[in-house]
């Protein structure tokens, strides 16, 4: 009698889930330089002459995508996650989503050290930040978070890239480290507001 065949183990389709406050200060400095910088270091860094890696960003999305259900698997279909923390990511249900699915990760995983988050501190005291994420080790960029272009031009912007080769190289350790994939915690998209019913006009 024929022996039936394994099923084929899931395979990630990203390396490295982006997340970040999609507003605000946060936003502009991801976008004019943390990403640009993470990304040219991943690939610098990266220890496959084949391969290039894959960060999940959620303005990259193919054209047509339902937003929820395309940021749902691209979440769940990345290896580790690089979370710009602040108190108003915090305050964000989408960011919270993503933490929150990440850390249930974590636990299935029974993950204490070295586990698949990996914290950038953008502004604030670490103190303030949820227990969670002021018990794991930040990054501190908080004296490097000036968001416009010019801060290209600044003496500082050498050691802003010098810690984003360290941040490139910590996260080529944790993708390497990454458990196979298997079926995760899902990202539960927040409710929308409910609508209120208006009065009429008296």
């Amino acid at each position: 009698m024929p022996k039936r065949s394994q099923p084929s183990q899931p395979s990630y389709d990203f390396d490295v889930f982006l997340s970040y406050r999609r507003r605000g200060p946060a936003l502009d400095w991801v976008q004019n330089h943390f990403f640009p910088k993470l990304r040219g270091w991943l690939e610098q860094y990266w220890p496959d002459p084949e391969t290039r890696p894959r960060v999940a960003k959620d303005d990259e999305m193919e054209a047509g995508s339902k937003w929820p259900v395309a940021l749902r698997e691209m979440h769940a279909g990345s290896k580790v996650m690089v979370a710009v923390l602040s108190q108003e990511y915090f305050r964000s249900a989408w960011c919270l989503a993503e933490w929150e699915a990440m850390r249930l990760r974590e636990k299935k995983l029974g993950m204490k050290t070295k586990g698949l988050i990996y914290p950038v501190l953008f502004c604030g005291d670490p103190s303030d930040l949820p227990r969670d994420a002021a018990n794991r080790q930040c990054v501190d960029f908080s004296a490097m978070n000036t968001p416009d272009e010019i801060f290209r031009k600044h003496a500082s912007y050498v050691e802003f890239d010098r810690a984003m080769q360290k941040v490139a190289r910590d996260v080529v350790g944790m993708v390497r480290r990454a458990p196979p994939r298997t079926k995760w915690p899902v990202l539960k998209p927040p409710s929308p507001p409910k609508k209120t019913a208006l009065l009429p006009r008296l």
